[in-house]
């Protein structure tokens, strides 16, 4: 645990039992929170939505659970729950090891001296997960790739509104304008590389967008304490495609590096990515090109070929993914000063024997195999010495990272001797101060590569622990086969007969069910059909219009309706329930057509409502009609259809002289605005204005106006 971390609040939790998981209020958590000056707080019972709010007022650094699962709630994972956390809160899984193994918790109270009383209580638990994650105790879960995305937007939707909505919308822009200026200057100050999309307007911003290559985490620290309000600020991460577990507190064992195979790699960045791989041979191992690869991507396919020492590329300046991607390998980058010709890449190109199918991936070579020319006179003088293929390819990486090949040697023998490298060197009064710096280095390239090796070491015991599983499971589904087959005997004819006879059971169920259905459905056809010759005699005899009635304003309400009656274009209809449609279902009733649609008790959403009224689709309140309801069908006497239609008319022309109205004052008040800011610059001008120094110019112009006595 490091010291800047202990300068941060750590808050370990714990889930009460029988505590359930369908909503946040059901939930109950017990918390435990160690602050930097050593204060404690404690929540016996809390909620999780009190829970989350703790964590956003609080924003510990370290999260500390023995149970990443027991806080989620239904269908929610660690990626959508570590969303919800501040940016700099990272979760961590105490009792876990860095294999994913989990120990008991009880051990580690005894391990590490936290005294707790016969079984633990859960804030007992959240307090002893606080102390050990403090000790630096347990595993990270890490679920996001190491980029982030800060995008700064306004504080809320602004709606359709009069000349304050726009002055209103004015102010929001500025809001932003001032968070994406202040987010740009801690960026700065830290010097976070960073891509920026923004949408400019007359007086501010509308929308800014920060690409980082930083963890979200990092990125919260240089952000924490800092108001951005009242602009909106999200931090966002694209989720990894295999989770990470790394330890709380590495201690890398140095004694026993390992081998891999050292590579060059070439690539041409882009919407689609060229990539050459080449070993320090010489000889091109894979070349392929791939649209939309992400930075992991990369990487996991890089690492299948070997631990890359430099990265090439065909242009000048060195593109900013490469640039990341060096950064995070340690290793070299080759760039040409003066760009490569299409000419030069091909020939390039044709010294490795390879074909490449495209232009990436003929860059991507041509990167590559430039580089190895520049290494190939030091590579060969290695080649010529009699050590192992292993210490040849260790010693050329050493040269690759800047030694000389009779130092990258000397590192090698050193690094595989199994006694302690020793070399007899008379030792004067004085060092030479460049000898000191350069064993400096040796060693320090030493442990870079040792730490590296050990790391590539605990990947592959994953590997091989994944392996075991595989083939425990393959031994047990054998036994399972082994156990099927000793049991074909009179227990699998009865196993049989009793699934038959579950099968004709829920068969005569489905049947009964589907009787029933049918029975229902026949009688309110019946009773819909002496509706229908009800209407049509009250219509024949009264001289009433036919309604349609559509209980739910929805899509499936209006198929449902087709299917009982033909819809077309003149028709009326009364909507018991309209609050559910949207934009598509006002849409389709516009495809429809209709004369006229009453509502009863009801109304549309705004977006139903300004689609219909945009194609001037008639609607009104049913209530001061003359609407007569018979089950599913109504009737209106055509006189009161005509005084709706001529009322809707009505409310539209006076709706469109109010619209006017509003344009014009918008008008004014922008002509307002721009006519001030147009005197407000011109102040200055008559600031110093002096109207004797005037009048003296204007005699001026007269008397050389006036003519002399010669022109007389």
């Amino acid at each position: 645990m490091s010291d800047e971390e202990n300068g941060y609040p750590i808050m370990g939790f714990d889930i009460l039992p029988m505590s359930s998981h369908v909503n946040e209020v059901d939930l109950k958590v017990a918390a435990f929170l160690l602050m930097p000056d050593g204060a404690t707080k404690k929540w016996d019972s809390i909620n999780r939505r009190k829970f989350m709010q703790l964590i956003h007022q609080f924003q510990p650094r370290l999260l500390a659970t023995d149970n990443p699962q027991e806080i989620l709630m239904k269908k929610e994972d660690i990626v959508q729950f570590c969303k919800r956390l501040p940016p700099m809160t990272t979760l961590v899984h105490v009792n876990s090891l860095k294999n994913g193994k989990v120990i008991p918790l009880s051990s580690l109270f005894r391990k590490y001296d936290i005294k707790v009383r016969g079984k633990a209580n859960p804030v007992q638990t959240a307090r002893g997960l606080a102390v050990l994650a403090k000790k630096g105790i347990g595993t990270i879960i890490d679920p996001f790739e190491d980029e982030t995305i800060i995008k700064v937007s306004q504080p809320r939707r602004t709606s359709k509104g009069g000349w304050s909505q726009q002055r209103y919308a004015r102010q929001n822009e500025e809001v932003v304008l001032h968070a994406a200026s202040k987010v740009k200057s801690i960026l700065s100050n830290h010097q976070v590389a960073y891509d920026i999309v923004e949408v400019k307007t007359k007086y501010g911003l509308k929308f800014a967008k920060f690409h980082t290559f930083l963890p979200r985490t990092k990125l919260g620290e240089y952000f924490s304490g800092v108001n951005l309000k009242p602009a909106r600020v999200n931090f966002e991460s694209p989720a990894r495609k295999v989770m990470v577990r790394k330890p709380l507190s590495m201690n890398f064992d140095l004694k026993h590096p390992t081998f891999q195979q050292r590579v060059l790699v070439g690539i041409d960045p882009g919407t689609t990515i060229g990539i050459a791989i080449m070993n320090l041979n010489g000889e091109i191992m894979d070349v392929i090109s791939k649209r939309e690869m992400t930075k992991s991507d990369i990487i996991q396919y890089v690492s299948v070929f070997g631990i890359p020492v430099g990265f090439c590329a065909d242009v000048y300046p060195v593109p900013h993914l490469i640039s990341k991607l060096a950064a995070t390998f340690d290793a070299k980058i080759f760039s040409p000063r003066i760009e490569l010709s299409k000419i030069d890449k091909r020939e390039l190109s044709k010294q490795s024997g390879h074909s490449p199918s495209n232009n990436h991936e003929m860059d991507a070579m041509a990167a590559v195999i430039k580089a190895y020319n520049i290494l190939k006179p030091k590579l060969e003088k290695i080649d010529r010495l009699s050590l192992s293929t292993k210490e040849k390819d260790l010693a050329k990486s050493l040269v690759i990272r800047g030694l000389t090949i009779n130092d990258a040697v000397t590192a090698v023998q050193s690094l595989t001797s199994k006694e302690e490298f020793k070399p007899e060197i008379e030792q004067p009064e004085y060092q030479d101060e460049v000898k000191i710096q350069l064993q400096n280095r040796i060693n320090n390239l030493l442990q870079a590569l040792a730490a590296s090796e050990n790391t590539i070491s605990y990947l592959r015991e994953q590997v091989l622990n994944l392996e075991t599983m595989l083939n425990e499971e393959r031994k047990q589904r054998r036994n399972i086969y082994e156990a099927l087959d000793k049991a074909r005997d009179a227990n699998i004819i009865d196993a049989l007969s009793k699934q038959l006879v579950q099968e004709k059971t829920r068969e005569i169920q489905y049947l009964r069910e589907a009787i029933a259905k049918h029975t229902r459905k026949e009688a309110f056809l019946a009773n819909r059909v002496k509706n229908l010759q009800k209407a049509l005699w009250i219509s024949l005899q009264e001289g009433k219009y036919p309604v349609k009635v559509l209980e739910v304003f929805s899509q499936k309400g209006l198929e449902k309706l087709e299917e009982q009656v033909h819809l077309k274009q003149g028709d009326v209809f009364l909507i018991l329930d309209a609050y559910g449609g949207g934009p598509q279902t006002a849409n389709k009733l516009v495809d429809i057509r209709p004369r006229m649609v009453f509502l009863k008790d009801t109304e549309f959403s705004p977006e139903a409502e300004a689609i219909l009224k945009r194609y001037d689709i008639p609607f009104m309140d049913a209530e001061p009609y003359d609407i007569q309801v018979l089950d599913t069908v109504a009737m209106i006497d055509p006189l009161s259809l005509a005084k709706a239609i001529r009322d809707y008319e009505e409310i539209r022309e006076q709706e469109k002289k109010v619209k006017t109205v509003e344009e014009i004052l918008s008008f004014v008040e922008n002509y307002r605005f721009e006519r001030k800011r147009m005197f407000e610059s011109m102040q200055k001008r008559y600031d110093d204005f002096d109207p004797e120094e005037y009048e003296y110019q204007q005699r001026k112009k007269r008397r050389e106006s006036e003519p002399t006595e010669k022109d007389k």
